[in-house]
């Protein structure tokens, strides 16, 4: 018993009566039975579930669902009997897969898998062009006549492998064939085919293996930059294979440089026995002085990325190939261009003078010499204000030939005793510069200093404000909260009015050491200073301030 119409995956309920030779239900039949379809493809069990029944006084009953899709018919057969209903219709189930078939591969519909057979072959080498089919279809591969805008990607066991190009189109009704040509080499590689319309809706390949292709060319690959297989640059000025720029290299210092023997789309090649122990050259050459940098002795091409120290004995701009004596045709057509700069070693510095008014000028001297002690003309030197107020010019100053530089610091809108630190940074050497603020007359309503205060001196904070206000207000206490940036208070102090720290009309001055209530020395840092003047309850004017403090 059928509906008209089924769906796949749809359960109903079949019903088999065993009959006598009368036609009656045969009341004493009790027989196991199994249940498979005839397809349009092949018969098998798997196509149904379940696949068996019992009889019971004559009469078997399932919840039956099918996952072939077409015009079928039904085996029941038992030990004793067998029969063949009548053919009946199951329609597709919804669009739910995208199925990828690799040559070898054959669909096999109403299965969970979808397809029978291996990819043949199952390894490639880069640059080929495979050719692979895509299906549209329901949950069990049945095909669909849906019409889907699709989009492809490249995966591998550790994450996405970007470098394959996939020529498409933008629509696929049912069933299409496309070619992928894979530049990355990997052990496992799937191909992806989402749809563009139904984001739930995706399909996965068999995995294949890409092989790196034959030695085209020896790639060097230098610090700041990294090998980047499969890469589709063809223009040399982009230094095609690899990722970065070369990083500036110092005089005199050596530098590591990988060589890798690559294929044509930049993979590095596993099998190197045919140039195992033939010599490398490394070569370069500075376009303005000539001269030549050199490779730290001979050195042997042995191994998937070789290593080769290099040292430059002059200053200017390398380039850099490499080829091989034995084997010219896998020198590296392009051409990678080093910078190497003589590089600082001792770094000298101080200030003239190193106390100076509000308003004044000190110079920040540095002394800029090679690691054996010889100045350095032409070094660029950084100069930076860290803490206190004033300006620097210029704040970039290059060395004369005596290896030294200076830069003019003028102060401007200190309080008293403010110091003012100015870092000074060549190369990777970097000093800090103090100078001291001579103490003047506070010319605001509110400062503190010194700001930073280092407390490993024995500075402490100094909070300056001046208490005015209308007769029409009833002043009644000053209270000063210290807060970390984030909120959190560290020190109080609450002043009645009349007391010392809250004097009405002049300039009050309250110390801070450093410490919070408990006691303990804080950490060093950037800290929020508040004075407010409080009417009643109310505050009627407030000061904040921030201050860094120096452990």
């Amino acid at each position: 018993m059928f509906p008209d119409s089924l769906v796949v995956d749809q359960p109903f309920t079949l019903r088999v009566n065993a009959l006598t030779a009368q036609g009656y239900i045969d009341p004493n039949f009790q027989e196991p039975g199994v249940l498979w379809v005839i397809g349009p493809q092949r018969t098998d069990t798997v196509y149904v579930e379940p696949d068996t029944l019992s009889f019971w006084a004559g009469v078997a009953q399932v919840q039956l669902r099918v996952f072939l899709a077409g015009t079928l018919r039904l085996i029941c057969a038992t030990p004793t009997l067998t029969d063949t209903s009548p053919p009946f219709l199951v329609y597709p189930g919804p669009y739910a897969r995208i199925q990828i078939l690799w040559p070898g591969e054959v669909p096999d519909p109403g299965t969970a898998w979808g397809k029978q057979g291996s990819p043949n072959p199952a390894q490639y080498t880069t640059l080929d062009t495979v050719p692979f089919r895509v299906r549209l279809t329901d949950s069990y591969a049945n095909p669909l006549d849906q019409t889907d805008s699709l989009q492809f990607s490249v995966q591998t066991l550790f994450g996405s492998l970007p470098f394959a190009q996939i020529p498409i189109r933008p629509e696929v009704v049912g069933e299409d064939t496309f070619w992928v040509q894979f530049r990355s080499a990997a052990d496992s590689v799937w191909l992806v085919v989402q749809s563009r319309s139904f984001p739930q809706v995706q399909g996965w390949s068999t995995p294949l293996t890409i092989l790196p292709d034959s030695i085209a060319w020896f790639l060097p690959v230098f610090p700041g930059e990294a090998l980047l297989p499969g890469d589709t640059t063809t223009n040399a000025d982009s230094t095609p294979g690899k990722a970065g720029a070369p990083a500036i290299q110092f005089l005199e210092r050596p530098f590591t440089v990988h060589v890798y023997a690559v294929d044509a789309a930049f993979n590095p090649v596993q099998d190197l026995t045919s140039v195992q122990g033939h010599l490398v050259d490394i070569i370069g050459f500075d376009p303005y002085g000539g001269q030549s940098a050199e490779s730290n002795g001979p050195q042997f091409f042995q191994q998937q990325g070789q290593e080769f120290q290099v040292v430059c004995p002059y200053q200017g701009h390398y380039r850099f190939f490499v080829s091989d004596s034995t084997f010219p045709a896998y020198s590296t057509p392009w051409v990678t261009v080093v910078r190497v700069e003589a590089r600082a070693g001792q770094l000298e510095t101080w200030a003239e003078p190193t106390k100076i008014s509000n308003g004044g000028v000190s110079k920040i001297y540095a002394r800029v010499q090679s690691p054996s002690g010889n100045p350095m003309p032409g070094k660029t030197v950084f100069y930076t204000l860290l803490a206190g107020d004033g300006t620097l010019n210029p704040p970039e100053v290059e060395t004369d030939l005596d290896g030294i530089a200076f830069s003019v610091y003028t102060a401007s809108g200190f309080a008293t005793g403010d110091t003012a630190w100015i870092q000074v940074h060549v190369d990777s050497l970097w000093d800090t510069v103090r100078v001291v603020v001579r103490g003047q007359r506070i010319r605001s309503d509110f400062e503190v200093y010194p700001n930073p205060v280092i407390l490993s001196e024995g500075e402490i904070l100094t909070i300056a404000y001046r208490l005015e206000v209308p007769q029409d207000r009833d002043l009644s206490k000053v209270k000063i909260t210290i807060l970390t940036p984030y909120g959190e208070r560290v020190w109080e102090r609450e002043i009645p009015v009349g007391q010392e720290g809250a004097r009405l009309n002049e300039l009050n001055f309250v110390s801070w050491d450093g410490k919070n209530g408990r006691g303990q020395t804080v950490a060093s840092g950037m800290y929020d200073v508040f004075v407010s003047f409080y009417s009643g309850r109310e505050i009627y004017r407030q000061f904040s301030r921030s201050v860094g403090v120096i452990r």
